[in-house]
Parts: C-alpha cells; sequence; structure tokens
C-alpha cells in the first residue's frame, strides 16, 4: 500500500492545547441511527467553517444535520490524527477505505465546509487507484456525479485518470452506466490537453509514470486551501462568510466555466437549439472515438 502523505502546501496539523479541551457534545444521526458523540470544541471551530458557524459554547448540546454516526467517528479520527484509514483495521489488513465509502466522507467534508478532510479524501481516492491502476472506479463515477457539483475537484480528478489511463474497452463495458456529463468532461478535458482520450495505448511503465507525476502534483491541481494564515495567538480566529480560498488548478476551470454559464443563463444568452447541436456534435465525437479503427476510417 502507498504512503498516504502526499505533498501539500498546507497538511492538515492537529491544534495543541494547554490543558484539557473543551468538550462539546453532539447529537449525530436520526431515528434508531442516532448517537451522542463528544469532540473538542476548539478543533470543531478552527477545522470547520459551519462549525464554527453554529457552536459558541460547551453549554449547548448541539444536534448535527443530515449526518450517519459512522462518518462522524471518521471524521473525529481525522481531528486527531490528520489521516483517513478504517477504524476497524490493523496491520494485517487494508487500511484504506472503499472508493463508495471515501465519495462519502468527500460530500460529508463539503456540507460541512471542512477543507483538509476534503482534500484528505481526494488523496486516498487517487492513492487507491495508484495502488491498482488496473482496476479503474468506473462504478463509482455515477455516485461521484451525483453527490458533487460541477465545479468539484472530484470530479476534474476521476476525468483526468480515466482520459489518460483508461481504455476504449472499458469505456465500452461501462458507457452506459456513465453520466451523459461525464463523456462530455472527458471530451473537453482531452481537447485541452490536446490527447486522445482512453487510448489504452500506453504500457504499465508510462502509466506509473503518469500517476508518480500526478501524485506530486496533486495538491495544487485539486486541493482546497484557505488563504488565512493561521493565527499566532491561542485566541480563536473569526471566520468570515466571504473567506477566499485557494482553488486547486482543475477546479478553478470547473468553478470559472460554471460561473459562465450562470452568466449565460442569466443573461438569456443561451439559444436552446445551438446548445442541442453542440450536445450532438460531441455525442457524435464520442461515438467515433469509440468506433474500431476500419470504422472510423470511414469518416
Amino acid at each position: 500500500m502507498s504512503s498516504s502523505h502526499l505533498p501539500c502546501s498546507d497538511p492538515y496539523i492537529y491544534p495543541r492545547t494547554r490543558g484539557a479541551p473543551e468538550i462539546v457534545s453532539l447529537e449525530v444521526g436520526s431515528g434508531s441511527d442516532t448517537e451522542v458523540l463528544e469532540a473538542p470544541l476548539r478543533c470543531l471551530r478552527l477545522i470547520s467553517y459551519y462549525f464554527n458557524d453554529h457552536l459558541h459554547g460547551t453549554s449547548e448540546f448541539f444536534i448535527v444535520p443530515n449526518s450517519s454516526p459512522s462518518l462522524f467517528r471518521i471524521f473525529l479520527k481525522f481531528l486527531e490524527t490528520g489521516n483517513l484509514y478504517r477504524l476497524d483495521s490493523d496491520e494485517t489488513t487494508n487500511r484504506r477505505f472503499s472508493f463508495g465509502t471515501l465519495i462519502d466522507i468527500f460530500e460529508f467534508a463539503k456540507d460541512f465546509e471542512i477543507d483538509t478532510l476534503r482534500n484528505a479524501a481526494l488523496n486516498e481516492f487517487f492513492l487507491r487507484i495508484f495502488d491498482n491502476p488496473d482496476r479503474l472506479p468506473y462504478k463509482y463515477i455515477s455516485d461521484i456525479y451525483e453527490a458533487t457539483s460541477s465545479d468539484s475537484s472530484l470530479r476534474s480528478l476521476i476525468v483526468d485518470v480515466i482520459v489518460y489511463i483508461g481504455t476504449k474497452q472499458e469505456m465500452k463495458e461501462w458507457k452506459d452506466d456513465l453520466p451523459k456529463e461525464f463523456m462530455m468532461n472527458c471530451l473537453t478535458a482531452a481537447n485541452e490537453d490536446e490527447i486522445v482520450p482512453f487510448s489504452g495505448d500506453r504500457s504499465e511503465v508510462e502509466v506509473m509514470e503518469w500517476l508518480n507525476e500526478m501524485k506530486g502534483k496533486l495538491c495544487y491541481l485539486f486541493h482546497v486551501h484557505d488563504l488565512e494564515p493561521e493565527p499566532e495567538s491561542p485566541q480563536m480566529r473569526t471566520f468570515v462568510k466571504n473567506r477566499k480560498s485557494r482553488l486547486g488548478k482543475r477546479a478553478r476551470r470547473r468553478q470559472e466555466e460554471e460561473r459562465a454559464r450562470e452568466d449565460s443563463d442569466e443573461e438569456g444568452e443561451i439559444d436552446t437549439e445551438r446548445q442541442k447541436l453542440a450536445d450532438d456534435d460531441a455525442a457524435e465525437r464520442m461515438r467515433y472515438l469509440m468506433e474500431p479503427l476500419p470504422a472510423r476510417a470511414r469518416y
């Protein structure tokens, strides 16, 4: 299993405090799947914009909305260690979470505005691919698109991986289960990088070279980091709603594309007929790429 410590410009470090930390009680879950969990107040407020806005002292009993106890325990372990690994694992078992659980953690981090947990989930998702590039997570792509927005770095990561090291045969096998938006994103990414998508002609050595290169720049391309420096004083900083964060390169690109589409919608500039033609053209290009070479020669 590869190392989970990837290069990062601003890694999570557990905030040490003098004396015993203030502990807050949190009711997590709903119905029969409800637990009361305890967490250090200062850590919660430092790491999460959501909890900074909603938690103001240890005397209150806080109900955490739309969350499961199992996910929250994973988050609490991350608060303590800065690492993501299965709580029931030991040296003899695989400590990595499944792709499905990592998507849930990524969505949890997005909902509660925890950038460091989000980045850690992204790292672990990539490392699962790095450990076994012959089994790419096609079956989870629909889950990713359901759980994320169009400017999501997790979307950008899976698009890059499939475009660069996926194969045409694998795409054929999974195409009926893949979101249309994902297919369009693949074509856009391949066009921007001027490569043939899912060519499948890279050797095992070339695939690992690409993965190692991506491993070194994962932070630059995909992480989100708060621009505000950590305070030197023991007093907690106050977060502001309109904070600025440094988005990874791919996330910035997706965000700019989404804003451009929203601006066009607001201005009423979308021509539905033109959009349909563009979609049809993209679909035709995808069909062309998926054809065997003798058939492609006809075009």
